[in-house]
């Protein structure tokens, strides 16, 4: 538990000024006469100004894919691009028109949304190691206490009921055993590997497990969701855009695993994993 708080406190500090990719400034936005202004009478800018969205895209479709470790994604630098874009500015000669239609390009929203890209790199290499140590354990007995702290985040309050037919699939119901109960939260976990195991030569060797699947309400799995898969998910956007499977992909020791979060009916939510 003490793990999980010191996360919200981080995370709370970390992700709040985060500007989210629907709400970024394109320059198709802007009057459509302002807009063919630029493409007709400053083509040098016009080329600048899509290498700095296409730039701004690019980015947010490296932070979704993920690294392959603690190294940061490789950015586009965009500040680069938008300094160029300025003194070219300055080099041009504008007609009040130009001039009018330049006033409506958001600059300072192209260096937020890239500021906030760069923020989300760093944190996401600050956070790598934090969200393995909760998607990996490393033998068969951390399995339930793993499970009991992944549980506690859950909206409601759950009681572990049995490990069903396999040891490694945990359920949970939001009341104790021999009572009624009105929720089941259901988790599995996959063989990953096998750490220091020689068959040649008979060692058995120690067996690790990876987080790979869970089933609940919304409300009960969407926190481990934004907790440890994607802080950056929005839980409205979520919630309300149920023909949407949201994924993001993990590195986990050795392995890269894509997880989906996607409704399952009219009751349950399923956050699976998939080896890459």
């Amino acid at each position: 538990m003490k793990k999980i708080t010191l996360f919200t406190v981080l995370f709370l500090i970390a992700f709040s000024g985060f500007s989210q990719k629907e709400n970024k400034f394109r320059l198709r936005s802007i009057d459509n006469t302002m807009y063919r202004e630029i493409i007709s009478n400053w083509s040098r800018g016009f080329y600048l100004i899509t290498k700095i969205e296409s730039g701004l895209d690019d980015n947010y479709s490296k932070l979704q894919y993920g690294a392959r470790d603690k190294n940061k994604v490789n950015l586009v630098e965009v500040d680069s691009i938008i300094r160029e874009l300025k003194a070219e500015k300055d080099l041009s000669r504008f007609t009040k028109n130009l001039e009018k239609a330049y006033s409506q390009i958001c600059l300072e929203c192209y260096q937020k949304e890239y500021k906030a890209q760069v923020d989300e790199n760093i944190k996401n290499m600050q956070y790598y190691d934090y969200r393995q140590d909760w998607l990996y354990c490393s033998n068969l007995q951390e399995l339930r206490s793993k499970s009991d702290s992944i549980a506690s985040i859950a909206k409601r309050k759950f009681y572990f009921i049995n490990t069903g037919s396999k040891k490694t699939v945990m359920i949970y119901r939001d009341a104790p055993k021999d009572s009624s109960f009105h929720f089941e939260l259901y988790m599995w976990f996959d063989l990953g590997g096998n750490i220091g195991g020689n068959k040649d030569l008979e060692i058995e060797g120690e067996e690790y497990y990876i987080f790979s699947e869970m089933i609940g309400t919304f409300l009960d799995v969407f926190p481990f969701w934004k907790s440890y898969i994607d802080p950056m998910a929005n839980i409205d956007e979520v919630a309300n855009n149920t023909n949407k499977i949201n994924s993001k992909i993990i590195q986990v020791k050795d392995k890269r695993i894509s997880y989906s979060l996607r409704k399952k009916d009219d009751k349950q939510w399923h956050l699976y994993g998939r080896l890459l």
